[in-house]
């Protein structure tokens, strides 16, 4: 599991044929700017995954396992 920006940003990299070490100092990437980049696109491509799986109506059936996290998550974020 994906549980950074910076790590996103490496995964990403790696795809587009370049990997990222995990301490490549930003002049050093053939990607300069890739960690702010992935963390400006990242909610167009969730919500794009998203629509892709609902239904015909629109609907997405989200798991618990994955909502409830995710909630908690919004409101701690909203809170502070």
């Amino acid at each position: 599991m994906i549980s950074t920006f910076k790590q996103l940003a490496i995964e990403v990299a790696t795809i587009l044929g370049e990997p990222l070490l995990p301490d490549c100092q930003p002049e050093e990437s053939p990607f300069p700017g890739i960690e702010n980049r992935v963390r400006i696109l990242s909610p167009s491509l969730l919500a794009s995954l998203i629509f892709e799986k609902a239904d015909k109506e629109g609907i997405l059936e989200v798991p618990d396992s994955l909502y409830a996290p995710l909630l908690e998550a919004l409101s701690e974020k909203i809170r502070t």
